[in-house]
């Protein structure tokens, strides 16, 4: 329910007070050991692209909340924020290795729903795509025979919550407010 709740907030945030598109948002399906490939721009990321590809649908069909990685000295720092991450879907990753605990409870839940991954490893400091990289999420991809990837791309989080932790003062550039799903 928490999920649920946090979810149709960002949805205001974003559709209504934002004004983000989604364009091709279509091509995303609904099956199980789906993979949500993304850039990596802000930490709104891992909640935008599930956002984007499939509210309000999640209401009746709570599996496609996507399950995400998530860093654990961001997103668990405290009993609170612990709390929200489990109940928001994340998976706890220790930073600067590979996590065996994170990479097999990953590979655990994906043939049963959706994650999104970020092949590039790590946000962008500047909002520009990264090289991929090989992150532990990777071998989550070539563990879980079958997975159908969904293309993603977003732009529209950088102004919401940039790296440097200041907001912008003047509106985003008018191609940096769109989610686009391809």
């Amino acid at each position: 329910m928490v999920t649920h709740v946090t979810v149709t907030l960002l949805w205001l945030v974003f559709f209504v007070l934002n004004r983000t598109t989604v364009i091709g948002r279509r091509n995303v399906g609904e099956e199980r050991n789906t993979l949500l490939l993304s850039n990596h721009q802000s930490m709104l990321d891992s909640f935008l692209v599930g956002l984007a590809a499939f509210y309000p649908g999640s209401w009746l069909k709570p599996r496609l909340i996507p399950w995400n990685p998530a860093a654990a000295e961001n997103f668990y720092k405290n009993p609170l924020l612990a709390w929200l991450a489990d109940n928001w879907k994340c998976i706890w990753v220790r930073e600067g290795r590979r996590d065996l605990h994170a990479l097999h409870r990953m590979i655990q839940v994906l043939p049963r729903g959706v994650m999104t991954l970020f092949p590039e490893g790590t946000r962008s400091r500047d909002g520009a795509v990264g090289p991929g990289a090989a992150p532990p999420s990777c071998d989550v991809a070539r563990a879980s025979r079958g997975a159908l990837p969904g293309p993603k791309c977003i732009s529209s989080c950088r102004p919401a919550r940039p790296e440097s932790g200041s907001y912008r003062s003047s509106p985003p550039p008018p191609d940096s407010r769109e989610s686009t799903a391809a």
